[in-house]
């Protein structure tokens, strides 16, 4: 999947869930929504950035206020119930 680094930088309704495409990193043939699904199934903590980045992508693209602030508040809620701690410098 090292090779498909790229299907987790486009946008979630551009992975075109209908089409069937070879993919050699895990040569065979599966939708490229699948590859995705097949990495996020195995790292939670992978699943839940990736989720917050496809949230803040639609955010900034359908310019929505609203989206954005809950997206961001809701992924730092998640980091402090998880252990980690962020200052403000």
């Amino acid at each position: 999947m090292k090779s498909h680094w790229k299907l987790f930088h486009k946008k979630a309704e551009d992975l075109h869930p209908e089409e069937v495409v070879f993919l050699r990193g895990v040569k065979q043939y599966m939708t490229r929504q699948n590859a995705v699904d097949l990495i996020t199934s195995k790292f939670s903590k992978f699943a839940e950035v990736y989720q917050t980045y496809q949230d803040i992508t639609k955010a900034l693209n359908e310019r929505n206020s609203e989206l954005l602030e809950s997206t961001i508040l809701d992924y730092q809620k998640s980091q402090y119930r998880n252990g980690y701690h962020y200052s403000n410098p």
